[in-house]
Protein backbone atom coordinates (compact mmCIF):
# COMPACT_ATOMS: atom_id res chain seq x y z
CA UNK A 1 0.00 0.00 0.00
CA UNK A 2 2.77 2.29 0.70
CA UNK A 3 3.95 1.69 -2.70
CA UNK A 4 1.21 2.31 -4.17
CA UNK A 5 0.43 5.77 -2.11
CA UNK A 6 3.84 7.01 -2.84
CA UNK A 7 3.48 5.97 -6.98
CA UNK A 8 0.08 8.05 -7.10
CA UNK A 9 2.14 11.42 -4.92
CA UNK A 10 4.80 11.15 -7.55
CA UNK A 11 2.46 10.95 -10.10
CA UNK A 12 0.56 13.95 -9.11
CA UNK A 13 3.31 15.78 -8.35
CA UNK A 14 4.83 15.34 -11.40
CA UNK A 15 1.34 16.32 -13.04
CA UNK A 16 1.03 19.49 -11.42
CA UNK A 17 4.43 20.53 -12.37
CA UNK A 18 4.16 19.90 -16.13
CA UNK A 19 0.84 21.29 -16.59
CA UNK A 20 2.47 24.78 -14.54
CA UNK A 21 5.05 24.66 -17.04
CA UNK A 22 2.96 24.06 -20.11
CA UNK A 23 0.83 27.26 -18.64
CA UNK A 24 4.01 28.89 -18.13
CA UNK A 25 5.21 28.36 -21.83
CA UNK A 26 1.66 28.98 -23.00
CA UNK A 27 1.53 32.79 -21.50
CA UNK A 28 4.79 34.24 -22.27
CA UNK A 29 5.76 35.48 -25.44
CA UNK A 30 8.85 36.92 -27.12
CA UNK A 31 7.31 40.23 -27.07
CA UNK A 32 5.45 40.28 -23.87
CA UNK A 33 5.74 43.13 -22.32
CA UNK A 34 5.39 47.02 -23.29
CA UNK A 35 7.16 49.10 -25.51
CA UNK A 36 6.58 53.02 -24.86
CA UNK A 37 7.81 55.80 -27.51
CA UNK A 38 7.37 59.80 -27.42
CA UNK A 39 7.45 61.98 -30.61
CA UNK A 40 6.13 65.63 -30.11
CA UNK A 41 5.44 65.28 -26.57
CA UNK A 42 2.91 62.63 -27.01
CA UNK A 43 3.58 59.26 -25.31
CA UNK A 44 2.06 56.40 -26.63
CA UNK A 45 2.85 52.59 -25.20
CA UNK A 46 1.73 49.08 -26.05
CA UNK A 47 1.38 46.50 -23.49
CA UNK A 48 1.40 42.91 -25.11
CA UNK A 49 -0.18 40.34 -22.96
CA UNK A 50 -0.97 36.63 -22.30
CA UNK A 51 -3.75 35.35 -24.01
CA UNK A 52 -3.01 37.52 -27.73
CA UNK A 53 -4.27 40.89 -25.81
CA UNK A 54 -2.81 44.52 -26.44
CA UNK A 55 -3.65 47.42 -24.63
CA UNK A 56 -2.52 51.04 -26.30
CA UNK A 57 -2.09 53.78 -23.66
CA UNK A 58 -2.04 56.95 -25.50
CA UNK A 59 -1.15 60.73 -23.66
CA UNK A 60 -3.46 61.57 -26.85
CA UNK A 61 -6.21 59.34 -27.08
CA UNK A 62 -6.46 57.70 -24.03
CA UNK A 63 -6.79 53.89 -23.15
CA UNK A 64 -7.56 51.49 -25.66
CA UNK A 65 -7.75 47.48 -26.07
CA UNK A 66 -7.55 44.92 -28.57
CA UNK A 67 -5.61 41.71 -29.69
CA UNK A 68 -2.64 40.88 -31.79
CA UNK A 69 -1.04 38.11 -34.03
CA UNK A 70 2.78 37.53 -33.71
CA UNK A 71 4.05 35.41 -36.74
CA UNK A 72 7.57 34.34 -35.65
CA UNK A 73 9.13 33.71 -38.83
CA UNK A 74 8.89 37.15 -40.29
CA UNK A 75 8.89 38.80 -36.62
CA UNK A 76 5.43 40.72 -37.32
CA UNK A 77 3.18 41.49 -35.08
CA UNK A 78 -0.53 42.30 -36.70
CA UNK A 79 -2.50 44.61 -33.79
CA UNK A 80 -6.53 45.04 -34.10
CA UNK A 81 -7.59 47.54 -31.55
CA UNK A 82 -11.52 47.61 -30.25
CA UNK A 83 -12.55 50.78 -32.78
CA UNK A 84 -11.58 48.37 -35.59
CA UNK A 85 -7.78 50.81 -36.16
CA UNK A 86 -4.85 48.29 -37.18
CA UNK A 87 -1.12 48.35 -36.60
CA UNK A 88 1.54 46.20 -38.14
CA UNK A 89 4.91 46.19 -36.74
CA UNK A 90 8.08 44.72 -37.22
CA UNK A 91 9.92 43.46 -33.80
CA UNK A 92 13.51 43.69 -33.78
CA UNK A 93 14.79 40.59 -31.03
CA UNK A 94 18.07 42.22 -31.00
CA UNK A 95 17.29 46.13 -29.78
CA UNK A 96 13.86 44.86 -28.39
CA UNK A 97 11.77 46.68 -29.88
CA UNK A 98 8.84 47.28 -32.38
CA UNK A 99 8.46 49.18 -35.38
CA UNK A 100 5.56 50.76 -37.54
CA UNK A 101 7.07 52.95 -40.19
CA UNK A 102 9.19 55.82 -38.85
CA UNK A 103 8.09 55.00 -34.90
CA UNK A 104 10.11 52.99 -33.02
CA UNK A 105 8.74 51.75 -29.60
CA UNK A 106 11.19 50.41 -27.16
CA UNK A 107 10.54 47.87 -24.43
CA UNK A 108 10.61 49.14 -20.86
Amino acid sequence: MKITSKFFTKLAASFLIGTAGIMFMSCGSKISGTYSMEVLGIKSSFSFKGGNKVVLNSSAFGKMNGTYEFNEEENTISVTLENGETHEFTYNPENKTIQEDMLVYTKN
